[in-house]
């Protein structure tokens, strides 16, 4: 058999399966979403998928509040902040400990989305579950300031998983599931993100013969340690992957050279590029957004804020999670089957301007009852829009390329949304800070609306095609479903 025939099973006679959504009559297409033979996502297999996401989650947020603590710990008196390096304040450390995590995913997250393209997904995130829980743990046992940056700083060097898990979950997805995937997976990480600082603030400091970090670190560790088993024994690699394997192994030096220009060309194709922007952006406004509002919860009227309790902030946020998950649950795999995710994106982003300036409000009216029950649909109704442009900005990036690069323009989007994230807070800070000396802290609220109206501006140039996913065989758009039926 010659050598272009031994590639042609391989690719084509491997499932056997007709692609699941084809138009009927149409001639029968290998299933690039199998896994193991299967055409959709088993529970299991979803199970595990999203077991990987709540660790990611669980890493990112459960140190967030006790970072105040821990540089409390490191640096005991007030003198002794100031004199660690001029006249810095304790929020200072604070922000270095937070954006940290950050800095570091921007530099390694394309890299991680390269190997993943290279060699496999499975491999892949099972280093990622491994290396991360080793220096979790490290952080937990770091006894001056300077080691806890570093232990956090390569814990997001070493978190690459975020890019890799959307890359896996694009390929084992049908244009059926896709959108009730993608959003249960959006769903598990703010489940994550809401019990994950709880569980921090309830077990930092409990063991006063270790640092304050110690407890919640080792519990982190032990639950990736757990999900890297788990992954082990019960994760597959994908069966597109493992047909690109095959045929690189039938026919090497073609499928190398395929592989290497796909490679160098999918940083000038355009929806790569518009997507992974886009990605980039709204995770800038997003951290911004929710970095702003406990700062305008918690300051005083004078400066223009509301003066709330934390107890009160952390109602707000409460409900606002609790009408979070409704959401993505019941209201977005559904909207996104009937309009598509670019159709989404436009509205999100378009209710977004007027919507995320809508909080500020609450400082004209009188404290009291009336106040709290503006804020708190306010809160909900402006999460809907924010919820509805990430989900269908994920799955945009994931129909922007072809699965060979797949894991590649993930890692770009990864990389783009850390930086934005690392920037984002102190960047809002700076702004309030200003404006409030100004006494007119609303102007920050002003500039989140105009931010949003960049992103609005941006989603107007999204082809529709990108609401469906690519084919990575033909090297065209899937038809939609919508023109199927009709």
């Amino acid at each position: 058999m010659r050598q272009e025939e031994v590639r042609n099973v391989t690719l084509d006679e491997v499932d056997g399966q007709d692609r699941v959504g084809s138009p009927p009559g149409s001639p029968a297409k290998r299933d690039d979403n199998a896994v193991d033979g299967v055409s959709s996502m088993t529970l299991k297999l979803y199970i595990i998928l999203s077991l990987v996401q709540l660790h990611e989650g669980i890493v990112i947020t459960m140190m967030f509040p006790i970072f105040l603590f821990q540089v409390r710990e490191f640096f005991p008196t007030e003198e002794a902040v100031a004199g660690a390096r001029g006249e810095a304040s304790e929020g200072t450390y604070v922000g270095i400990l937070a954006s940290s995590f950050f800095l570091a995913s921007f530099v390694s997250s394309w890299a991680w989305g390269y190997l993943g393209d290279r060699l496999g997904r499975r491999p892949v995130l099972l280093l990622g579950l491994a290396l991360s829980a080793c220096s979790v743990a490290m952080f937990g046992i770091a006894r001056s300031f300077y080691s806890a940056v570093f232990w956090r700083f390569l814990t997001g060097f070493l978190s690459g998983n975020l890019g890799i898990l959307k890359t896996y979950l694009g390929e084992v997805t049908t244009r059926e599931n896709q959108a009730w995937a993608y959003s249960m997976l959006s769903l598990v990480y703010c489940a994550a993100s809401s019990f994950a600082p709880s569980l921090g603030g309830l077990l930092g400091g409990r063991m006063t013969s270790m640092p304050y970090a110690f407890l919640p670190a080792v519990t982190s560790a032990a639950i990736a340690f757990a999900i890297t088993v788990i992954a082990y024994f019960w994760l597959p690699e994908t069966a597109s992957f493992r047909r690109r394997r095959q045929a690189a192994k039938a026919a090497p030096v073609e499928v190398a050279s395929s592989s290497s220009s796909s490679t160098a060309k999918f940083w000038k194709h355009p929806n790569v590029l518009k997507t992974t922007g886009l990605y980039g952006a709204l995770c800038f406004v997003n951290i911004c957004y929710i970095e702003l509002l406990p700062i305008f919860f918690g300051a005083t009227g004078v400066i223009g804020g509301l003066d709330f309790s934390s107890t009160v902030i952390g109602i707000c946020f409460s409900v606002q999670g609790a009408g979070l998950f409704l959401f993505q649950l019941v209201c977005y795999p559904r909207l996104a089957r009937a309009y598509g995710a670019v159709t989404l994106m436009k509205i999100g982003t378009g209710f977004a301007i007027i919507l995320v300036g809508m909080p500020v409000l609450a400082s004209f009216i009188p404290a009291g009852l009336a106040r709290f029950a503006f804020l708190i649909p306010v809160m909900v109704i402006v999460m809907a829009p924010q919820s509805m442009s990430f989900t269908s900005s994920i799955l945009m990036v994931n129909n922007a390329s072809s699965d060979e690069i797949r894991g590649q323009v993930n890692g770009l989007g990864q990389t783009l949304g850390s930086g934005a994230r690392a920037v984002g807070p102190v960047f809002i800070g700076v702004v309030w800070t200003f404006m409030a000396d100004q006494g007119q802290s609303y102007l920050a609220f002003v500039f989140l609306c105009a931010a949003a109206t960049v992103l609005f501006l941006m989603s107007l140039s999204l082809d529709q095609s990108l609401s469906y996913p690519l084919n990575s065989k033909e090297g065209e758009f899937d038809v939609p479903l919508n023109v199927i039926a009709h």
